[in-house]
């Protein structure tokens, strides 16, 4: 945990600035200077975003995504089927380090952006919904201190009720006026139970799989093709203890295009995207 608060992991684009004033309102820009790829999915004229109009392989998938997200990923889910925007507070959390306690307040709004096409690779989704999932919490000390504010968006994309990718844009704002802005890409999901991580995504010639299991269950794990048929099975159904795995693939027989990891764990399927190039 002290990584999440003094370190990025895997991180596409970093910038840090020092001795600005927590309070300007500034600080509202996240971040201050987008990169072509924020630039791509800010566009509020085109219905198109073609994502090979910038290099994706510089915007490493990172889990960065699942530490700092506070939003419940299967109530994401469920506000994207519904297409409703939504306004709220986010459920109090807290963690433990080194001995102390630490609370995480704050709220959440969720935004429908309308219907828009993607180009990823040679695979065109046609009529995916566009999403903006804003969070702005504090991690407060028990002795009520704020040791850091985080405001966090996320551009949400999903086709029916399948999550296809984020691309994000946060900001930490530390003590010591410390400000930590980055922005990146993600095709991970993280529920209950079960943690799924993708890198590199995209990819050309191999990627990894690694999921975490926080309790032990049954797991099977497949990749299906665009038109839903099995590419192959990478975990056959079985039962799997508590524990942390990886499954090297190899895509030198995949075609250009998007996939669906296809994860079904204690009776229940998760689905992330794979991306080959």
């Amino acid at each position: 945990m002290k990584q999440l608060l003094f370190t990025l992991m895997g991180l596409s684009i970093l910038s840090i600035s020092y001795g600005q004033d927590h309070n300007n309102e500034d600080h509202d820009q996240i971040p201050k200077k987008d990169s072509p790829l924020m630039r791509l999915v800010k566009n509020k004229v085109d219905k198109k975003i073609n994502f090979n109009s910038i290099d994706l392989s510089e915007y490493e998938n990172t889990t960065d995504y699942d530490l700092d997200r506070k939003t419940d990923f299967e109530l994401l889910k469920r506000w994207a089927k519904l297409t409703r925007d939504v306004k709220s507070s986010l459920d109090t959390d807290s963690v433990m380090i080194d001995g102390m306690t630490f609370y995480f307040y704050g709220n959440n709004s969720f935004v429908s952006l309308g219907k828009i096409d993607l180009q990823i690779g040679s695979q065109r989704i046609d009529d995916a919904n566009k999403f903006l999932l804003t969070e702005n919490y504090d991690m407060i000390s028990s002795s009520g201190d704020t040791v850091v504010t985080y405001k966090n968006l996320y551009y949400t994309f999903f086709k029916d009720e399948l999550f296809i990718m984020d691309v994000f844009a946060k900001q930490r704002l530390l003590k010591g006026n410390l400000t930590q802005n980055f922005e990146g890409i993600s095709f991970n999901e993280n529920v209950n139970g079960l943690s799924i991580f993708i890198s590199p995504n995209p990819a050309t010639d191999n990627t990894e799989i690694r999921y975490e299991l926080i309790e032990g269950g049954e797991i099977q794990i497949q990749i299906m093709n665009a038109q839903g048929t099995l590419n192959k099975t990478i975990v056959a159904a079985q039962r799997k203890e508590e524990g942390i795995y990886k499954e090297i693939i190899s895509l030198r027989d995949y075609l250009p295009g998007v996939y669906t990891v296809s994860v079904i764990f204690k009776n229940k399927r998760y689905s992330s995207t794979l991306i080959k190039l």
